[in-house]
């Protein structure tokens, strides 16, 4: 069901022709997809939005694109790319984007593979303080189970 309305919103969102949309649909399905074990799937659909949204800023929308294409197999171009738009996001201290949970996750599965653990765990550190104040513990489940991986 979620990659069918995964797959219906993006195409919803290339019809209105807004590159943010489409950036924003494209980097919650492709989230999807690698979730569903298809990163061959995801890379296509985080291409697209990629390539809607260009480099003209939304830099968060950028990012829904880059983390997981990073996680499904992008090259170090890339995962650098996402790390540097995540590591300068700016939230009060004990905060994160809680809602772009999947960048981080994603990032940090993708930095976890290339072997780079302690550029996973700082990645992680600001979900992690976040998710500890909040009831948010899939999130947090999931990012505490990414920061042990060693």
């Amino acid at each position: 069901m979620a990659l069918a309305e995964g797959a219906e919103a993006l195409r919803l969102a290339e019809r209105t022709g807004h590159p943010w949309w489409v950036a924003a649909a494209a980097g919650q399905h492709a989230a999807t997809l690698l979730a569903a074990g298809d990163p061959g799937a995801a890379r296509a659909v985080a291409g697209r939005g990629l390539e809607a949204q260009g480099r003209g800023g939304g830099e968060a929308y950028r990012l829904r694109c880059l983390a997981p294409l990073a996680h499904a197999g992008g090259d170090r171009a890339v995962i650098d790319e996402a790390e540097q738009l995540l590591l300068g996001l700016t939230a009060p201290p004990r905060r994160a984007w809680i809602l772009g949970s999947d960048c981080y996750l994603d990032l940090a599965r993708a930095l976890t593979a290339a072997g780079a653990t302690d550029r996973a765990a700082s990645a992680l550190a600001p979900l992690l303080a976040a998710t500890s104040t909040v009831a948010w513990s899939v999130v947090r489940d999931q990012a505490l189970e990414l920061s042990t991986v060693r």
